[in-house]
């Protein structure tokens, strides 16, 4: 992962954190810049403010979500059956 990548993930992660802790209302961009360890001039090379920052700790979790529920489908689909078999021919 490129840094420019890594330090990004790093501001999501520590702002999904506050935004839970103290709601999206509540929280300001100090506040995000503290948890995350940037300054508000670095936080805003990555965003443009408070509210694309929540699109983005949004869009993070929903790709997570939808990435798991992949993986448990292609896991259920592989599973071999249990070797009973049923015939659709009557006798």
């Amino acid at each position: 992962m490129r840094p420019y990548d890594e330090r990004l993930e790093h501001l999501l992660a520590r702002a999904a954190e506050v935004f839970a802790e103290k709601g999206y209302h509540s929280t300001t961009m100090r506040d995000l810049a503290a948890a995350s360890g940037m300054s508000l001039a670095g936080m805003y090379y990555y965003v443009r403010g408070k509210e694309e920052l929540l699109a983005l700790v949004q869009e993070r979790c929903f790709a997570r979500v939808l990435a798991g529920a992949e993986q448990a489908i292609a896991a259920a689909l592989a599973i071999p059956s249990s070797g009973c078999r049923t015939s659709s021919a009557t006798t």
